[in-house]
Parts: structure tokens; C-alpha cells; sequence
């Protein structure tokens, strides 16, 4: 089938297409990310193809929004989510820092500090989209995809609720699929559960969900809506998501599904449970993140629905080569790094040091049946070697009505410096000697006391390791410090009459309940986004500087 014809088909085989990336496991303490991102309609009119807002492929020229619907915080039975992880099914693999070749999906790193996640080569297609690993044999080329079983996710909790003949929701542990059961869909009160569990699913994306009690039949068609992320989505849009289930003989049966391109949720009915799985029926394939001069190839991706059943993913440009672009307009100019076209696709090389614009957006444009112009783009994030990391610590007491203690304003600074391997997991080297806390004049909140701070009695902040990794699909440095430092500073108390008295500041261990930067690796780059169940009143911000590009 040719470029034109296939795009045409996978537009109307199940009311919209999709593509592949793995999901990554949400962290203690930090709300779900937001869904969707501001993917356009792939069959709008014909445009050049703009940059990509943050989570989204354009659509025929312009700029993607930055929106989207947040995942849903969670219905009865949701429960929290677990540490940082990449334990991704059917996803973003490492690439090496020679070549762009697809690495299997992230397996697992450290639940708590964002460790390397592991992964060996892909039976997929490569790149940041993938099926995973093949457990099982295809039927022929072309023939419906066949695969294991998925497993069971760590980190995401089970969902889990009693609905009876009133009907009721469910959402999933991770916030993305919402279940909902009509009013007598069921005769009596039965226990309803969503597992995430790996995605297997040709060109999966996300997590595929296993919804108990396994072959459970409905007299009404109960509805699953899922919303996804924008690094979900990245290479690709909501109306390119299609949804399958794995019968008995481990195929991918088709389930047509409705997207809408306001809300960026996709929603299906069904009549008995299973293993359900979205994937991307049309993407960019290629790396999302490289060091500055690596290089990477990309092609346009597409899984063709054979009758029912998904097929395996195959590249469209065999047949159709299509425009690609560089932030929307050229093949590069050195300073943005270059790409170059050939026949099945196009190789984009990183440029010498970390672009004003980070990141760069790949995309390629062609026409699907009846003329309309598509347009992908993906968001390419170039990180340097090495960073230096300077770490503050501001924790300001205020006395307030009846309140005990002490006033005052405290801070200390550390630093350190980050080297990111191969697979973009980070190490860390060099730490900064503590240095002077900055503090105030100290107050006492009551009573007759005065306090007089003694900054050269604080220990300051000492970092001693930086642990953490590239988070593929929320496009992000995941960065966990730990080290030393004072809660407070040393204060000399007199109170008169009644003494005197010093309130010793001890170097006691910093961040174990696990403080997380995230950063996208640019020079001059500042964060403060932080887990917020820690020790200090206030969290740290975080500051990165290249040492090595």
C-alpha cells in the first residue's frame, strides 16, 4: 500500500491512529502530569509545520499549545503513586552516545532516587517508540501482532472499588483511564479493578491496564477514557491513538475509538474486560534526547490495522518520502544542528553546544488520501556531558501570635558536579566545600530572650551525591541530592535573670524524604520544583551550569 493510501486508511480504521512510547512511573509526592499537551489535528490544512509546544505535534503549520486536560487526580480504589521510575512498557530505551539505534523499553530503575533504568536492544522498531520486546511470533508479514502478556507495573497502585447495579467510576493508579459503568451494567456489587501492567501492543504508549475481574461481562457497554500525557503524544497526536485488546491467542484485536482534540482524551466502549492497551497508529520514530554533536535517524511510523487486528509498525517512507523539517522552517543551520534527508528517512546531528532554542522540533510533512496535508513533529532535547550543580536552602521562621522558638531568615549553599553516561543517568563528583550560612539577626518569639545567631557555629550545606536520569516522556532531568546541613542556626539565648542558653546546630543528614529538581539540562537553567514532604519549611532551588558540552 502506498504513503497516501495506508495514512488514508489509518485514518478511518478505528476513528482515529495512534503510535509508541513507554510510560514512566509517577514519583512519590508529585502530582500526575498534565495530559495531553496541545497536539493538533494531523488532518488539517497544509502548513510548514511550526515548533512543537511542550507535549504535542503540530498539525499543518503553527504552534502547538501548551494545554491539555490534567490527568485525573483519581476515583475511589487509586491510591498513591511510587518513586521515580522508568519502568516503561514498550518505550524510550537509552540511546548510546554513537548512534540513535532504539533501545528497549526503561526497566525499572531505583524506585526512590531515579537510578539507571537497564534495557537491551528492541525487537521494535527503535528509537523512542517501540512494541517492546517480541514474546511471540507474528502471523506473517503484515499479519496481526502477536505478544506476551504483559506484567504487572511496581510502583503503580492497583485500583480497585466496589460497583454494584448503580453503576459507578473507577480511575486507574497512574490518573490516565477513567472507567465508567452505567447504571445496570451489572446485577449486583462486584469488586472492579485497573492494574497497570506492561504495553506490548504494537507502537504501545503509556501503560496497557488489566481490568478484573479478567472476562467480565457487561449488559451495557461500559466506557474507558484515557488521557494522556504529552510525552505520550510527542511525535504524534491525540487523533493518532488507537486502542486494542489481546484476546486469547495473545492478538491485538482493534476497538474503535473517539478522540477529542479539545480535551486530548480518547474514549471506547466495550462489553467484557481484559488486558487494553493504547498505542500510536501514526509517529515520528527516533530519540527524543541527545548529547550535543550526537546524531539520531528518524522515519515516519505507521501500525496498519490488518481486518480486525493491529499488524507490526512499518515505516511509511519506503513508499512516500516525506518534507522534514527543522523547527519548522529548515535542514539546520549548524546552530540548531542539521538534518538531513534520504529516502526512508532523515538523520538529525545534535550541534557543538546546547542550542538557545532546547529543544529542537524534527518534523515531516505528507499527504494522506483525499489530499490532506499531515504534519508530525517530535521535540529533540540536546543535554551537555557534564553540569555543575549549585544547590540553595532558604528556610525563613516567622514568629507568629502564642507561638515558641525563633525567628529568622537562614540559607546555605552547596554545590557539585553532574556527569550523564551513555544512557543519560546521572553521577555525580567534585562536591563544593561547606560554606558560611547567611543568616539574620535572630529573634526571640517570647519572653524577655534575646538570640544572637552564630553563622561560623552553622554547618552549611554539604552535598555529597546527585543520583537521578533523563525522564524520556516527561522530558526532564529527574535530579535527587543528598548531603548535610544545619535545620537551623546556632543561636546564643539570653534570657536576664533566667540564664542563658545555646541551641546547637548539628549537621544532620539532608533530603532523606527525597527533594527532586527537574531540570531540562540548559546552561543557566533554575528549578524549584521539589517534593515538599521534607524537613525545611521551605525547599531548595536548584541551578545547573555546563562544564562540558
Amino acid at each position: 500500500m502506498g504513503l497516501a493510501g495506508l495514512a488514508g486508511s489509518l485514518a478511518t480504521a478505528c476513528s482515529s491512529d495512534g503510535g509508541g512510547q513507554g510510560q514512566e512511573a509517577p514519583e512519590t509526592g508529585v502530582p500526575n502530569a498534565t495530559g495531553g499537551g496541545g497536539a493538533g489535528n494531523a488532518s488539517g490544512a497544509t502548513g510548514s509545520g511550526g515548533k512543537t509546544g511542550p507535549g504535542g505535534a503540530t498539525s499543518s503549520g503553527g504552534k502547538t499549545g501548551s494545554g491539555g486536560t490534567p490527568a485525573n487526580g483519581g476515583a475511589s480504589g487509586t491510591g498513591g503513586s511510587g518513586g521515580i521510575s522508568d519502568a516503561g512498557p514498550g518505550g524510550n530505551g537509552g540511546s548510546d552516545a554513537s548512534s540513535s539505534g532504539g533501545a528497549r523499553p526503561d526497566s525499572g530503575a531505583d524506585a526512590s532516587t531515579g537510578g539507571a533504568a537497564s534495557g537491551g536492544s528492541s525487537s521494535g522498531s527503535g528509537g523512542t517508540h517501540g512494541s517492546g520486546p517480541d514474546a511471540g511470533a507474528d502471523s506473517g508479514a503484515g499479519g496481526p501482532a502477536i505478544t506476551a502478556v504483559g506484567t504487572p507495573i511496581a510502583g503503580v497502585p492497583v485500583a480497585s472499588a466496589s460497583i454494584g447495579a448503580a453503576g459507578g467510576t473507577l480511575t486507574s493508579g497512574d490518573g490516565q483511564v477513567v472507567l465508567t459503568i452505567p447504571a445496570g451494567a451489572l446485577a449486583g456489587a462486584t469488586t472492579i479493578g485497573i492494574q497497570a501492567i506492561d504495553n506490548l501492543a504494537p507502537g504501545g504508549t503509556g501503560y496497557a491496564y488489566r481490568f478484573t475481574p479478567d472476562g467480565q461481562k457487561f449488559t451495557k457497554p461500559v466506557t474507558l477514557a484515557f488521557t494522556p500525557t504529552y510525552g505520550q503524544l510527542d511525535g504524534s497526536s491525540v487523533d493518532h491513538v488507537g486502542l486494542g485488546f489481546q484476546d486469547a491467542a495473545h492478538e491485538w484485536e482493534v476497538v474503535p475509538v473517539t478522540a477529542n482534540t479539545t480535551t486530548k482524551t480518547v474514549t471506547a466502549t466495550t462489553t467484557h474486560f481484559t488486558d487494553y492497551a493504547y498505542l500510536l497508529t501514526l509517529y515520528i520514530d527516533g530519540s527524543n534526547v541527545l548529547f550535543t554533536k550526537q546524531s539520531a535517524n528518524f522515519a515516519v511510523e505507521a501500525v496498519d490495522p490488518d481486518g480486525t487486528a493491529w499488524g507490526r509498525p512499518q515505516s511509511l517512507a519506503t513508499t512516500g518520502n516525506p518534507t522534514w523539517l527543522l523547527d519548522g522552517t529548515t535542514l539546520g543551520n549548524g546552530t540548531d544542528g542539521t538534518l538531513s534527508p534520504f529516502a526512508e528517512d532523515a538523520a538529525y546531528t545534535a550541534p557543538a553546544a546546547i542550542p538557545s532554542t532546547n529543544p529542537v522540533s524534527v518534523s515531516a510533512s505528507f499527504k494522506a488520501s483525499g489530499g490532506q496535508q499531515v504534519t508530525l513533529a517530535t521535540n529533540v532535547y540536546i543535554l551537555a556531558h557534564q553540569y555543575h550543580l549549585d544547590v540553595t536552602i532558604i528556610d525563613d521562621m516567622t514568629c507568629v501570635s502564642g507561638g515558641s522558638g525563633y525567628s529568622f531568615d537562614y540559607s546555605t549553599e552547596g554545590g557539585i558536579d553532574l556527569v550523564l553516561d551513555s544512557s543519560f543517568n546521572v553521577t555525580s563528583t567534585n562536591p563544593t566545600p561547606a560554606t558560611t550560612p547567611t543568616i539574620s539577626a535572630a529573634t526571640a518569639c517570647v519572653g524577655v530572650c534575646t538570640a544572637t545567631s552564630q553563622p561560623n557555629k552553622t554547618p552549611g550545606l554539604a552535598l555529597s551525591t546527585v543520583t537521578g536520569h533523563w525522564q524520556r516522556l516527561l522530558h526532564r532531568l529527574a535530579l535527587k541530592p543528598s548531603g548535610t546541613a544545619a535545620g537551623g542556626p546556632d543561636l546564643e539565648v539570653d534570657c536576664g535573670a533566667a540564664g542563658s542558653y545555646e541551641v546547637t546546630a548539628s549537621a544532620d543528614p539532608w533530603n532523606a524524604p527525597g527533594y527532586l529538581g527537574y531540570l531540562q539540562g540548559k546552561n543557566g537553567e533554575t528549578a524549584s520544583e521539589v517534593v515538599t514532604t521534607a524537613a525545611f519549611s521551605a525547599g531548595p532551588s536548584f541551578k545547573l551550569t555546563v562544564l562540558k558540552q
